[in-house]
């Protein structure tokens, strides 16, 4: 069990398990990533807004299939593809540390196809939608990709909770993770 404090207020409960060893099993690999790309099939959104990224963010390199979503207010899929790096440093020899940033990545992209899909501009989203839940189920270790693909998807969206689903693959278009969570909306005091 792992807890995360603030300023002494709890901000985090997980629950960790893992195996130490490989444990004998099935292997197989049913999943396949929905896009055919490379790192440098997409371009980098460093520098493409005018409004900076959130500070969190400022540590990612992402280059995503930027969909066109049209006019403002035109829906779209609920969905994104990214390839996303950490900097400077992009990889991590411990196993567990490394593996935080799938889980990392899993809470920051949650709320992307949502905000997609309702084609707004980002001061004019209606609400926000901070995680309250989140399972991520790792196939494989990470450390050896750099760069991870991610494929989000906001499954459904009703009574004011969102269910999303996410999928991590390698460079080497290997499975890593699929992360599974729930966003409660709030409304948004910022909107303009």
């Amino acid at each position: 069990r792992v807890s995360l404090l603030q300023s002494s207020e709890p901000m985090l409960e997980a629950l960790v398990w893992a195996s130490v060893n490989e444990l004998p099993g099935y292997e197989f690999d049913a999943s396949q990533p929905p896009v055919e790309s490379q790192p440098s099939d997409w371009e980098s959104i460093d520098g493409r807004t005018n409004q900076p990224l959130p500070k969190f963010m400022q540590h990612i390199e992402t280059r995503w299939d930027h969909q066109d979503p049209g006019t403002l207010g035109a829906h779209s899929e609920p969905y994104t593809y990214a390839w996303q790096r950490f900097k400077p440093r992009d990889r991590y020899d411990e196993p567990f540390a490394d593996a935080c940033r799938l889980v990392f990545l899993a809470d920051a992209r949650a709320f992307g196809p949502v905000a997609y899909h309702a084609a707004v501009a980002p001061a004019q989203v209606p609400f926000f939608a901070p995680n309250i839940d989140l399972t991520v189920q790792f196939c494989r270790p990470s450390g050896h990709s750099g760069w991870l693909f991610g494929a989000a998807r906001a499954v459904a969206a009703a009574q004011g909770t969102i269910a999303t689903r996410i999928e991590f693959w390698s460079e080497q278009r290997e499975p890593l993770a699929v992360a599974s969570s729930t966003l409660m909306c709030r409304p948004n005091p910022f909107a303009r």
